[in-house]
């Protein structure tokens, strides 16, 4: 970073104030504070996403297994198991 610096003044200028600011306590404080509120926002909003798309595929499968007679709810429910363990394994990769 410094090669870089060293060959622009502006970036030259930048790196110092950042050093300056990183420097000062209260400035690094907020920084942090706002880091941290940035990241919760980011988990709250996955876990929201993970928990629409959970109930939506428990929604699924609760109407799908209406039309299955209670003798074949057991096969029906490792399909779908099967089913869903495809679809994560195919996410992952």
């Amino acid at each position: 970073m410094e090669a870089v610096a060293n060959k622009d003044p502006l970036i030259k200028k930048a790196v110092v104030r950042l050093m300056e600011l990183s420097e000062d306590e209260r400035t690094r404080l907020l920084y942090e504070a706002h880091e941290k509120e940035r990241m919760d926002n980011e988990s709250r909003e996955e876990w929201a996403r993970d928990t629409g798309r959970a109930e939506g595929e428990k929604a699924e499968r609760e109407k799908w297994l209406e039309g299955v007679s209670e003798k074949d709810t057991a096969l029906a429910e490792q399909a779908l198991l099967v089913a869903e363990l495809r679809a994560r394994l195919s996410e992952n990769n």
